[in-house]
């Protein structure tokens, strides 16, 4: 599934922001993980070395963090994304455009976001699936929805 990704202004952080608001469920989510979890060219950066690392398997896939308001997970090419707020909110895409989103996300950030008169130019996502089935299809991956008990090991480890 494509979608775009659109603008809005807002007053509050006086500048543009990705608008929440899309037609349909996927596209939305990806707007409102970038907007609310991202937020910034270093994490958008942080989130595409981890992605990277875990399609050469030096990060461990399934679960690999919770925002301010959401959730991200990886199994072998795909990414899962849902919303910890709203039940309906997920998206499953695959890392490449997972990658692709975060790229476009930091190319808005670089641009002349605080102008009210220079409308950002849309971009494109891209997605597998959306909803209840994101969420099926991710299981039948293998996809996990929380740290193993090998991972907690291997975390705590990291820590001493």
């Amino acid at each position: 599934m494509k979608s775009t990704i659109l603008y809005r202004w807002s007053d509050a952080l006086r500048r543009f922001d990705l608008d929440p608001r899309l037609p349909n469920v996927g596209a939305n989510e990806i707007a409102a993980w970038l907007s609310d979890d991202v937020r910034s060219r270093s994490t958008a950066s942080e989130w595409i070395n981890r992605f990277n690392n875990v399609t050469l398997g030096k990060e461990n896939a399934g679960y690999l963090g919770t925002g301010n308001a959401h959730s991200v997970m990886a199994a072998k090419d795909l990414v899962y994304l849902e919303c910890e707020h709203a039940d309906e909110m997920k998206v499953l895409l695959t890392i490449s455009h997972a990658i692709a989103a975060l790229q476009h996300y930091c190319s808005f950030l670089s641009g002349d976001i605080k102008n009210a008169d220079h409308l950002p130019k849309p971009f494109e996502v891209e997605y597998e699936a959306e909803g209840q089935r994101a969420l099926d299809l991710y299981l039948e991956t293998g996809g996990s929805l929380g740290l193993s008990r090998s991972d907690i090991e291997e975390h705590n480890r990291k820590i001493k």
